[in-house]
Formats: structure tokens, sequence, C-alpha cells
């Protein structure tokens, strides 16, 4: 399986019936909230992408 660079994957905390997991899910598949979490994750420890410091 391969796949694209603009899909990347990420590992993400899911919670179902059976409790949490640890997921690997390809960029387009999680939810919004998923992703606005792994922006802010990613934000805390690297900070803004270069694209939104120019914007300042």
């Amino acid at each position: 399986m391969t796949g694209s660079p603009h899909d990347p994957l990420y590992g993400v905390t899911r919670i179902d019936e059976n409790g949490a997991r640890d997921v690997i899910v390809r960029w387009s598949e999680m939810t919004p909230a998923e992703q606005a979490a792994a922006w802010r994750d990613y934000e805390k420890a690297f900070g803004p992408p270069a694209d939104k410091k120019d914007s300042k």
C-alpha cells in the first residue's frame, strides 16, 4: 500500500463502545475535531507553520 504525500498518516486515539484505542489513519480520514487537535499539538511543539508566521 502506498500513500499520497498529500494525505499523510497520523496516530490518533479513538473512543468507541470497546474503550479507547490508538489507531493510525490518513489525514483525510480524521474527523474535523481530530484535525484541529493535531494542528494544536503541532503548533505547541513547533510553532505556527511558516505561511502563518508571514501573515502576521
